[in-house]
């Protein structure tokens, strides 16, 4: 009679230790954070140039003087120029913050928003891609001729771009992990890009859609769909 062979014996695969597991993530989290602050000191870089030579940053000196908007755009480049030059509630002098100073204030500014666009979408990138996807990534964001651009001016484009990347981070943390942390990283990843540019706003719908997409997926607390409008529409 024929006998069959026994089917091979076949022995999973360890699991990785724990410890290797949170060695990666913070090798990660030190790359992301490492390419951020090399990216700033490449935006904060020969940015003392006279403020008059782009025409709109005379409009926002005159907002930080005056602590008066005009609400062209938001709010949020302004009150952190005025926050980084130690007076986010009251008017300023020119006398004691000449246009000039105030400029390279809102540049650097600007230049720091850039960077943390960079750490974070590099975090994002690791995250989604593992390390090849980091490396390839962090000189494309770093050199991009945009964000070089944005990041040498006090303007709003930098705040949105980091905008944007705190609201595709929270989303993807929200759609691995749904739960309250991440609906509140969700929320501020928003309202961040709001607070940019008004076409942030955009990103409120699209992350209510997404919210009500994944929360189904997870026992939530009843008090989670509220506080989830709550937080979008604050």
């Amino acid at each position: 009679p024929m006998v069959s062979a026994a089917p091979a014996l076949r022995i999973p695969a360890a699991p990785a230790p724990p410890g290797g597991l949170c060695l990666s993530r913070w090798l990660a989290v030190a790359f992301a954070a490492s390419v951020g602050l090399g990216s700033f000191g490449l935006y904060a870089w020969h940015n003392g140039f006279p403020h008059y030579y782009h025409p709109d940053e005379p409009t926002k000196i005159r907002q930080v003087y005056a602590n008066r908007a005009n609400f062209k755009h938001p709010l949020l480049l302004v009150n952190a120029t005025r926050t980084a030059l130690g007076a986010p509630w009251r008017p300023i002098a020119p006398a004691s913050a000449p246009p000039r100073a105030v400029a390279v204030a809102g540049r650097t500014v600007s230049a720091a928003f850039a960077a943390l666009a960079v750490a974070l979408f590099c975090g994002l990138a690791l995250a989604r891609f593992g390390w090849m996807g980091g490396l390839l990534l962090a000189p494309l964001l770093v050199l991009s001729p945009g964000l070089l651009h944005a990041a040498h001016a006090m303007k709003e484009d930098a705040a949105f771009v980091f905008g944007i990347a705190a609201a595709m981070l929270g989303a993807w943390g929200f759609q691995r992990r749904p739960g309250a942390f991440g609906l509140a990283a969700l929320a501020l990843g928003c309202a961040l890009a709001g607070a940019a540019k008004y076409p942030g706003l955009l990103f409120l719908p699209l992350a209510a859609l997404h919210f009500h997409r994944d929360i189904g997926r997870v026992a939530a607390p009843r008090w989670l769909p509220g506080g989830a409008w709550t937080l979008f529409l604050g």
